[in-house]
């Protein structure tokens, strides 16, 4: 006798729910905008993965995930059971150490309770 798990998944799609709640949509669009901006200062994947993630954490997030490749961005969130996940191009790399050395020390100072509006 085998016994098979099944994870379900519900598409905004399939629902009558219009998406995420505003406060996870804003703050999703902030650490997609950091992780952009860090990845086109020319910062490292694994860097932007650390402080992607320590941000994620001081929002409140309780899971996040971060893929990364050339051109592009994907990062997967949960909050309060809701998971998020939302992908955007980030265009042509750069190196450029003033701005990592800024955006390091911005994800430095975000605490809990910040609103995104405030970070970004």
């Amino acid at each position: 006798m085998s016994s098979t798990s099944q994870t379900n998944v519900t598409s905004y799609l399939d629902t009558k729910d219009s998406g995420p709640s505003e406060e996870t949509g804003d703050a999703v669009g902030v650490l997609m905008w950091f992780g952009a901006l860090m990845l086109r200062a020319g910062n490292t994947a694994t860097r932007t993965r650390e402080w992607i993630d320590v941000i994620a954490r001081q929002m409140g997030f309780a899971a996040v995930a971060v893929s990364l490749s050339l051109d592009s961005i994907t990062v997967s969130v949960r909050r309060s059971g809701e998971w998020v996940t939302t992908m955007r191009e980030i265009g042509p790399p750069g190196i450029n150490a003033w701005r990592i050395a800024e955006l390091e020390q911005l994800a430095r100072t975000v605490g809990p309770g910040d609103m995104p509006r405030d970070i970004a």
